[in-house]
């Protein structure tokens, strides 16, 4: 049976009044099902449709199912589908759910004071949908008033353990309390304010369950006098000083036995505090998954998530006197014997900090992580013999990876926020790793949708999203030429057809100052104008680096339009592309210098400075191609080389567009010393970082993928394959062959035609290289390799030629 026949006929179902204060309110939700093993075959399939407002976790019989749904607009709230047929037995099965609903807008959605549980099965002969006849009630473990994990994100997890012991998970309905009951909200599918539903877009995240891999470090002091608040308990700043002044040692023995870290934890005695860090071996993101045993009932034990640790073990922590607090842990109360804690805030981190306040006994614990990603099939590749470079490839994938959620996220760790700007770079990185657009395209969609658009048509730099102070004329620009991304990425210019009167009204708003007409863009004092972290890049006036990316967007918007069958108004993209460019060119040209000045300030004169990201969105955009020459000699090589004095210094964000453009000019070798040596630090962490400060030292965030664009520069440079055209019809084949510190490289790019396979060889003296290119049927190669005359190439294809040693010590020329 298909969603659209089974949905419709269930309910939106809550255990009160779902608009009586739904601020931080876990549900518990339950149905039996029975299967007669005498008459009912167990199914092979069992589809069901789930959604949530605004998260649930799916349980059969006491197993895990999913969470979900992902993120979206009330309007067409997403559903998920899944089999539930692996989870099934004869006789009585329980389906069951913990649902969230924060009750307050973030940075991923939207709170429209509502809450409540969609599901609809069909198991075997059965319509299974939620409706009066479920049990529910609201979690009695949970304590509502804490403390936000961030200002981006929603509420601390604090459970009091003794109140749930999960029995109910897998327990006969006969057995239940008077605690449970039926829905004291029942409203029919389509009513307010969820008028439809959609389909998820994108596959359900993983579940896989893992170990910590190790303890390494423990302390012990006298607990510091709790602050007298009567507001809801911060565990980061009750404990802060403490972990900062304690003396920490090596941590007690721990064992990985069944997914579990397994460890003791001495007694504590009243007053006392005990403290040990945990570490994953690497940053990932997911639930906490705990099991204790020992316990008298009505301990406290807090776990303080951190994206890395010191040597000794003592976290690295946010300060807590921070205007915008990072308070990214929980708090548990534990039951007598034994308990157990699922979850069910999704956190990244790498190391957690168990606390253990006194009085306490002995206690065992056992603790893993349930990661919680997208399941990406990877299927690119990139090898060399530079151990630097294939140590920043790996740490690189592994941060895509963890900001890959159900939408392209900027950070797991303190936002989760699906920033345009940052999405761009993940889908770069992403179709150098599988041909999967569909991130891109739910977000393209998410960031346009009409339930998130200001009057203006500007968009919001992530969505959805209640931060209106994150409103970037740049990135508005730039969700425009993700348009042009997709269509490039697939060769589907449907995205355009779709998106097309959207695209209308963003431009709209950049009309309205003057474009058609020769003027210059300016700096909206309304919204922020973000262009990059850096300092000493014009924000005020008419910022070159805004019109210029302006420019690239019509010109894109151009392009695409000539290659579809689109009609409409956005046809004057090509005309104003035209224009803006000749604005430009007229107004911000310094023909002393050679370069684009930074904007015309707000008294109508030219800035004076000329900046590397000026420059090169300039050759990004194709100005004036004669210079380009000059731009690369006397710009970007000698910023690449460390030799120039450039003010406004990129963050590795924007580097990816230099480094991009150094490839553009013929100057690509020089950018594998300087990514070689920059993102070194943040390989030895594990992951690539939000600037160049370590995590824990600032805002800065240490698993942040716009700076993971190693993994599409790499195989770009050192293996040479560049899409060129649409739908990957024609590359580019022009490796770096002569950066004296690689011997060989070779990679696997996914297309849709295929993978494409590119490698080289150089043995040691004088031995010759050897290069492959072998091309999947549709795509056709332009092939630039030293020595031998530019070709046109199909298929597979081999070249071997003697180079002397000395030629790949040779700098190279643009």
């Amino acid at each position: 049976m298909s969603e659209a026949a089974l949905l419709p006929s269930a309910s939106w179902i809550w255990f009160e009044h779902a608009y009586v204060d739904p601020v931080n309110r876990y549900g518990q939700f339950r149905r039996e099902v029975t299967l007669d093993a005498r008459t009912d075959a167990l199914p092979t399939s069992a589809p069901a449709w789930v959604s949530a407002d605004q998260a649930y976790q799916l349980f059969v019989n006491g197993r895990y199912v999913c969470r979900g749904p992902a993120r979206g607009y009330h309007a067409r709230w997403p559903v998920d589908e899944v089999d539930l047929a692996p989870f099934l037995r004869p006789g009585v099965n329980i389906i069951s759910a913990v649902v969230h609903a924060p009750g307050v807008s973030t940075f991923q959605y939207i709170s429209a004071l509502s809450a409540g549980w969609l599901f609809a099965a069909q198991i075997g002969g059965q319509r299974v949908v939620t409706d009066a006849s479920w049990r529910c009630r609201p979690d009695p473990s949970r304590v509502r008033h804490t403390p936000k994990l961030t200002k981006q994100m929603g509420f601390q997890e604090q459970v009091d353990l003794r109140q749930d012991d999960r029995a109910w998970l897998t327990a006969a309905s006969d057995s239940l309390d008077a605690t449970w009951a039926t829905p004291g909200f029942v409203a029919p599918y389509g009513s307010a304010p969820w008028h439809d539903t959609e389909p998820r877009g994108v596959p359900m995240l993983t579940r896989n369950e893992m170990p910590y891999a190790n303890a390494v470090g423990a302390a012990h002091w006298a607990c510091f006098p709790k602050p007298a608040s009567s507001g809801p308990a911060r565990p980061t700043a009750e404990h802060f000083d403490a972990l900062r002044q304690a003396g920490w040692s090596p941590s007690p023995d721990a064992r990985v036995e069944a997914e579990r870290l397994r460890f003791a934890v001495p007694a504590v005695e009243a007053g006392q505090a005990r403290a040990i860090t945990l570490d994953l071996g690497r940053a990932s993101v997911g639930e906490l998954l705990l099991e204790v045993q020992g316990a008298v009932g009505g301990e406290t034990l807090d776990v303080l998530f951190a994206e890395a640790c010191e040597g000794s073990g003592r976290p690295v922590l946010a300060e807590p006197a921070r205007s915008d607090p990072v308070d990214i842990a929980t708090r548990l109360t534990l039951a007598p014997d034994s308990c157990v804690h699922r979850a069910f805030q999704v956190v990244g981190h790498r190391c957690a900090t168990l606390v253990v306040l006194g009085p306490a006994p002995a206690l065992e614990l056992a603790v893993g992580h349930r990661e919680t990603r997208y399941p990406l099939a990877v299927e690119g590749s990139f090898d060399t013999d530079h151990a630097g470079l294939m140590s920043i490839y790996r740490a690189s994938i592994h941060t895509q990876r963890n900001c890959m959620l159900d939408a392209y996220v900027d950070t797991p760790w303190r936002e989760q926020a699906q920033w345009w700007g940052d999405a761009r770079v993940q889908a770069w990185n992403t179709f150098y790793l599988a041909d999967d657009a569909r991130l891109l395209q739910r977000g393209l969609r998410q960031i346009g949708d009409d339930a998130q658009a200001l009057p203006n048509g500007l968009t919001y730099g992530h969505a959805p999203t209640i931060a209106h102070t994150c409103v970037l004329p740049d990135f508005t620009c730039v969700w425009m030429l993700t348009v042009w991304d997709h269509y490039f990425q697939t060769g589907s210019t449907a995205m355009l057809e779709e998106l097309g009167s959207r695209i209308d009204r963003a431009l709209g708003y950049f009309e309205h100052y003057g474009v058609a007409s020769g003027e210059l863009v300016p700096a909206d004092p309304r919204y922020w104008l973000f262009l990059d972290w850096t300092e000493g890049l014009p924000r005020t006036g008419r910022p070159a680096l805004l019109n210029l990316l302006l420019l690239e967007a019509l010109q894109r918007l151009g392009e695409l339009i000539d290659a579809s069958d689109y009609r409409g108004p956005l046809e004057r993209a090509r005309t104003l592309a035209d224009v803006l460019k000749k604005t430009i060119d007229t107004q911000l040209w310094d023909a002393r210098r050679q370069r684009y000045r930074d904007g015309i300030d707000e008294s109508g004169r030219p800035f004076e400075t000329c900046s590397l990201h000026a420059q090169v969105q300039a050759v990004r955009c194709g100005l004036r191609p004669d210079w380009h020459t000059i731009v690369a000699r006397d710009v970007v090589t000698p910023f690449l080389q460390g030799k120039s004095d450039e003010s406004a210094e990129p963050t590795p964000y924007w580097l990816t567009y230099v480094y991009e453009a150094a490839r553009r000019l013929g100057v690509g070798r020089e950018v594998l010393p300087h990514l070689a040596k920059h993102w070194a630090p943040m390989a030895e962490s594990g992951g690539t970082w939000e600037r160049f400060d370590p995590p824990g030292t600032g805002e800065t965030s240490g698993s942040h993928a716009w700076s993971a664009h190693p993994i599409h520069h790499l195989p770009r440079l050192l293996a040479g394959v560049v899409n060129t055209a649409p739908g990957w019809s024609r590359i580019h084949f022009e490796p770096v062959l002569d950066w004296p510190r690689t011997n060989r490289a070779e990679a696997a790019v996914p297309t849709p035609h295929g993978p494409i396979r590119a490698r080289w060889n150089r043995g040691a003296n004088d031995d010759p290289i050897k290069v492959a290119l072998d091309l999947p049927a549709g795509i056709t190669a332009q092939v630039v390799l030293p020595g031998c005359d530019p070709a046109t190439l199909k298929g597979s294809n081999q070249w071997t030629w003697n180079v002397p040693a000395s030629a790949v010590d040779e700098p190279a020329k643009p």
